[in-house]
């Protein structure tokens, strides 16, 4: 859950894109367990959240995918995925996206085989969160 490396760039980029361990970390601290049995009960107790969730998921596939036609998948999920040509570009979208005021984190090999911009959606944003988000992919170059 946590660690400090010191090294150069070379050494820092080389942990970063081969260290499964650091990549794939999954276990949790008895805190985060806690948390997620929390959110469990949250999920349970309070439908409206998953629903406007669902709303969110909605709004942003018939603006993104339907008006916009921007290559993003079609998911089910909270999670969507716009694929760019190669980890650079990952790397210069998502620091982009986040000057817009915008956190969507660049996925590169080796973690998937096609690097990406993740994105995450949640019952909390609004429809204008939304339409920056839209908007935001709609002005960067991917």
């Amino acid at each position: 859950m946590g660690g400090y490396v010191a090294g150069d760039a070379a050494l820092i980029d080389f942990l970063r894109n081969r260290s499964a361990t650091w990549i794939y970390t999954t276990g949790l601290t008895p805190a985060d367990t806690a948390a997620a049995l929390e959110a469990v009960k949250i999920v349970a107790q309070e439908p409206d959240r998953r629903l406007k969730l669902h709303q969110n998921i909605q709004t942003f596939k018939d603006s993104a995918i339907g008006d916009r036609q921007l290559p993003i998948s079609n998911s089910l999920s909270p999670i969507f995925c716009l694929p760019v040509k190669d980890a650079a570009t990952a790397l210069t979208v998502g620091d982009k996206l986040k000057q817009k005021g915008i956190f969507a984190a660049a996925v590169r090999p080796p973690t998937v085989s096609i690097s990406r911009i993740r994105m995450s959606l949640m019952a909390t944003h609004e429809p204008e969160h939304i339409q920056q988000l839209v908007e935001a992919l709609c002005d960067v170059r991917f």
